[in-house]
């Protein structure tokens, strides 16, 4: 899949202006976003980018900031020699370490997560997969069955089945997504996610007591 890479130049005088415009991008698309001093890159599946839309959304944010912005594709590449070389771990509320292969691990956390992202994203960096991770820790997830929609490199179906989830069904429309769940969790030991490669086609005629959805709402 080739990626389209938005590159803003702005500079916040607020926090919330920059998660302002990252939302609305967001919504537009955009599924990974890389802070830089002087703005922030976004990224796309180039099949989602269309620039008079994207124009369209982002005008209401002209009268809030100055700002501009420039396209560059970026085509289909080993996203994990990109993340390898700027990867860092990170935990949530001390109870989740989220690292990949070549990172020591930390037993003295509740929940630890590897994830090597390959081609697929969703490594706990993104401010929704955080946001996510730490809405998951207040839920009671043993024997229950899940559904992961948009399941990434998996890192939220792998937390649901070691929180104690008997079924957990993870779905992506991204082949190389399927196979990155899939590496991800052997990696981290379970062996009750089932991937399914698909959109809504493929969510299975059962019932689901639990039901994650970290995608966008178009």
């Amino acid at each position: 899949m080739n990626y389209i890479e938005l590159l803003f130049t702005t500079i916040f005088q607020e926090d919330y202006q920059q998660d302002l415009l990252m939302n609305a991008l967001a919504e537009a698309g955009c599924d990974t976003f890389e802070e830089l001093d002087f703005g922030f890159k976004a990224y796309m599946p180039s099949a989602s980018f269309n620039k008079e839309k994207l124009d369209n959304q982002l005008e209401p944010f002209h009268q809030l900031l100055t700002f501009s912005y420039e396209v560059n594709l970026i085509p289909q590449k080993n996203w994990n020699e990109v993340w390898e070389s700027n990867f860092n771990p990170i935990q949530i509320k001390d109870q989740i370490w989220v690292r990949a292969t070549f990172h020591e691990p930390k037993p003295d956390f509740l929940f630890e997560i590897v994830i090597d992202p390959k081609m697929a994203f969703g490594t706990g960096h993104h401010q929704t997969t955080a946001m996510m991770l730490d809405f998951m820790l207040d839920i009671v997830f043993t024997g229950k069955k899940v559904l992961d929609m948009g399941c990434g490199t998996g890192i939220l179906a792998i937390l649901a089945a070691q929180k104690g989830a008997t079924e957990v069904t993870a779905i992506d429309y991204d082949p190389v997504c399927c196979e990155s769940t899939t590496e991800n969790a052997g990696l981290n030991h379970v062996d009750n996610i089932k991937v399914l490669c698909g959109s809504k086609e493929a969510i299975p005629e059962a019932a689901f007591d639990i039901i994650l959805a970290n995608i966008n709402r178009n």
